[in-house]
């Protein structure tokens, strides 16, 4: 081997072991479960990245609706919601990992070491309201709960005046509290006070 050939061959090393260093965890994104709407998406499953993006891209109006997670224990479950899409509609969708927060919608990251992402194309179903409920008008301002005297879910509200569709059962809470179930058009059916229900 010459000397320029040996030298040749060493920056080669040296290049591809920065590369390996800036570049040390596998972007493998594994999705165990999902689910796609014509509002929103829900998926759970697992990586051997810091950052895995969703993705789901209308091809109706080619707009992309994405978010991205920071991982902790290298698994997730995580539902978002984005302006609904006539029903139809053919939307494509993916989720990968990658080692920084950005989405890398325009450039590598999707696909930086070459592992694996998830691919799926489907056309939108609407979530279909439950046969049982029945329309109802809300008499009050407030949040909708994860479950009856449970936690907001994030920031969403329903205010007097609108009309929605609950499940004409009441549930009583462990605390003696009333709860009435309300179809809001997503992955959850949360419950507000049945007080507030007309």
């Amino acid at each position: 081997m010459t000397r320029m050939s040996a030298r040749f061959s060493l920056l080669l090393l040296v290049f591809a072991a920065i590369l390996i260093a800036a570049f040390p965890v596998a972007a493998d994104a594994n999705v165990t479960s999902y689910e796609i709407t014509c509002s929103g998406v829900q998926v759970s499953g697992t990586t051997t990245a810091p950052y895995v993006t969703i993705l789901v891209y209308d091809e109706t109006t080619h707009t992309n609706h994405y978010d991205v997670l920071q991982m902790v224990d290298g698994t997730f479950n995580y539902s978002f919601q984005y302006p609904t899409l006539p029903d139809g509609s053919h939307v494509y969708f993916e989720v990968w990992g990658s080692p920084l927060p950005d989405p890398g919608l325009e450039d590598f990251y999707w696909n930086w070491d070459y592992e694996g992402y998830f691919p799926f194309e489907a056309h939108c179903s609407p979530v279909s309201v439950p046969a049982s409920f029945v329309p109802a008008t809300i008499t009050c301002d407030t949040p909708v709960y994860d479950a009856p005297a449970g936690s907001p879910v994030g920031s969403d509200r329903v205010t007097a005046g609108q009309s929605w569709s609950v499940n004409p059962t009441p549930v009583v809470a462990a605390d003696g509290s009333s709860w009435t179930e309300i179809y809001v058009s997503g992955f959850l059916n949360p419950f507000v006070p049945t007080a507030c229900v007309g």
